[in-house]
């Protein structure tokens, strides 16, 4: 299951590049790329995963529906 416990105090413009930097690294073999919160993450690069369609299907949906015991479609 996908989710954060990213604090509320962020900007949206923030928010919006963690979320595309995570799907970068889940969706792509993109290489050496920075996160988007160095400075209380850490300060190194990054390297994509490349995960296949079903592997992300049961990150981003389908373990919640299993988990919680509901359909998503």
């Amino acid at each position: 299951m996908f989710g954060t416990d990213l604090e509320a105090t962020f900007s949206e413009e923030r928010i919006a590049e963690f979320y595309h930097t995570h799907y970068r690294f889940l969706q792509t073999k993109d290489e050496y790329f920075d996160h988007p919160f160095p400075d209380f993450l850490g300060q190194w690069k990054v390297f994509g995963l490349g995960l296949d369609d079903d592997v992300l299907e049961k990150l981003y949906f389908k373990n919640t529906e299993d988990i919680l015991k509901i359909g998503l479609d």
